[in-house]
């Protein structure tokens, strides 16, 4: 007996019910997080990752060193970030369950931005 791979289903919106990471607003990438360098358009005010893709690149790839080309004049000199492991999420995990003695910033949401730069 065979086994073929016909299609694979890669539904971004599913990604982020399954996750829990919301792929909307500024902090929507799953593998970015909270160092994600999205920004809002200035006058459409919608959430943009133009050239948010360059630290993905191999450190020698020309296009990191292309200033010009690319936003601002800048060069890309950030390597991408780093897979969560199994130690850094129960540490995370177990941030969100002790209770803190300082009060949230933002009010009574512990996270700071909700609902202004993400959903």
């Amino acid at each position: 007996m065979r086994v073929a791979l016909l299609w694979k289903v890669s539904d971004f919106p599913a990604n982020a019910i399954v996750s829990g990471w919301s792929t909307h607003g500024l902090l929507a990438c799953p593998y970015c997080m909270e160092r994600t360098k999205s920004f809002r358009l200035r006058y459409g005010r919608k959430a943009c990752w133009f050239d948010c893709h360059r630290q993905f690149l191999p450190p020698d790839h020309p296009y990191r060193r292309q200033p010009y080309k690319f936003w601002k004049g800048k060069c890309e000199n950030d390597s991408p970030p780093m897979r969560l492991l199994e130690k850094t999420c129960d540490k995370e995990w177990m941030s969100f369950l002790t209770p803190s003695s300082k009060k949230p910033p933002g009010g009574t949401h512990p996270i700071d931005g909700f609902g202004k730069i993400h959903n």
